[in-house]
Protein backbone atom coordinates (compact mmCIF):
# COMPACT_ATOMS: atom_id res chain seq x y z
CA UNK A 1 0.00 0.00 0.00
CA UNK A 2 1.23 3.62 -0.36
CA UNK A 3 0.37 6.69 1.90
CA UNK A 4 0.60 10.14 0.69
CA UNK A 5 -0.42 12.57 3.56
CA UNK A 6 0.66 13.94 6.37
CA UNK A 7 3.29 12.41 9.13
CA UNK A 8 3.92 13.51 12.47
CA UNK A 9 6.78 11.74 14.69
CA UNK A 10 6.71 8.60 11.93
CA UNK A 11 3.02 8.27 12.08
CA UNK A 12 0.26 8.98 9.97
CA UNK A 13 -1.13 12.11 11.40
CA UNK A 14 -3.48 15.02 9.85
CA UNK A 15 -5.13 14.09 6.48
CA UNK A 16 -3.73 11.40 4.04
CA UNK A 17 -4.51 8.92 1.18
CA UNK A 18 -4.03 5.19 1.42
CA UNK A 19 -3.69 3.31 -1.74
CA UNK A 20 -4.11 -0.42 -2.13
CA UNK A 21 -2.58 -2.26 -4.99
CA UNK A 22 -6.11 -3.86 -5.72
CA UNK A 23 -7.36 -0.19 -6.66
CA UNK A 24 -9.20 0.37 -3.18
CA UNK A 25 -8.24 3.65 -1.09
CA UNK A 26 -9.09 5.85 1.90
CA UNK A 27 -8.79 9.17 2.30
CA UNK A 28 -9.03 11.36 4.85
CA UNK A 29 -8.41 12.12 8.50
CA UNK A 30 -5.25 10.20 10.82
CA UNK A 31 -4.87 10.00 14.48
CA UNK A 32 -1.96 8.47 16.13
CA UNK A 33 -1.10 6.06 12.74
CA UNK A 34 -5.25 5.07 12.72
CA UNK A 35 -7.98 5.97 10.33
CA UNK A 36 -10.14 8.52 12.33
CA UNK A 37 -12.17 10.94 11.69
CA UNK A 38 -13.92 12.17 8.50
CA UNK A 39 -13.00 10.26 5.54
CA UNK A 40 -14.06 8.33 2.51
CA UNK A 41 -13.43 4.92 1.40
CA UNK A 42 -13.81 3.27 -1.46
CA UNK A 43 -13.47 -0.74 -2.07
CA UNK A 44 -12.51 -1.79 -5.48
CA UNK A 45 -13.42 -4.98 -5.12
CA UNK A 46 -16.90 -4.70 -5.08
CA UNK A 47 -16.89 -1.26 -6.15
CA UNK A 48 -18.99 -0.05 -2.47
CA UNK A 49 -18.08 3.18 -0.51
CA UNK A 50 -18.25 5.09 1.98
CA UNK A 51 -18.06 8.47 3.42
CA UNK A 52 -18.26 9.47 7.13
CA UNK A 53 -17.13 9.32 10.49
CA UNK A 54 -14.54 6.93 11.91
CA UNK A 55 -13.37 5.79 15.18
CA UNK A 56 -9.69 4.15 15.34
CA UNK A 57 -10.59 2.40 12.02
CA UNK A 58 -14.19 1.22 12.82
CA UNK A 59 -17.10 2.74 10.63
CA UNK A 60 -18.96 4.72 13.86
CA UNK A 61 -21.46 7.48 13.34
CA UNK A 62 -22.56 9.38 10.84
CA UNK A 63 -22.10 8.29 7.25
CA UNK A 64 -23.33 7.41 3.89
CA UNK A 65 -22.48 3.75 2.31
CA UNK A 66 -23.35 2.64 -1.65
CA UNK A 67 -23.03 -0.87 -2.54
CA UNK A 68 -22.83 -1.88 -5.91
CA UNK A 69 -26.53 -2.32 -6.97
CA UNK A 70 -26.90 1.33 -6.14
CA UNK A 71 -28.20 0.69 -2.68
CA UNK A 72 -27.86 3.55 -0.30
CA UNK A 73 -28.21 4.17 3.30
CA UNK A 74 -27.57 7.10 5.23
CA UNK A 75 -27.31 7.11 8.89
CA UNK A 76 -25.29 5.70 11.54
CA UNK A 77 -23.22 3.25 11.97
CA UNK A 78 -21.54 1.24 15.35
CA UNK A 79 -19.03 -1.38 14.78
CA UNK A 80 -18.98 -0.73 10.76
CA UNK A 81 -22.43 -1.95 10.75
CA UNK A 82 -25.80 0.03 9.85
CA UNK A 83 -27.12 0.62 13.71
CA UNK A 84 -29.52 3.19 14.48
CA UNK A 85 -31.45 5.75 12.96
CA UNK A 86 -30.93 6.03 9.41
CA UNK A 87 -32.63 5.99 5.38
CA UNK A 88 -31.93 2.77 2.84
Amino acid sequence: SIYRGDWFQDKRQGTGELKSPDGSFYTGEWDNDQIHGEGFFFWAKDKSSYTGETIRGVRSGRGVYKDTSGNIYDGCFRNSQMDGKGLF
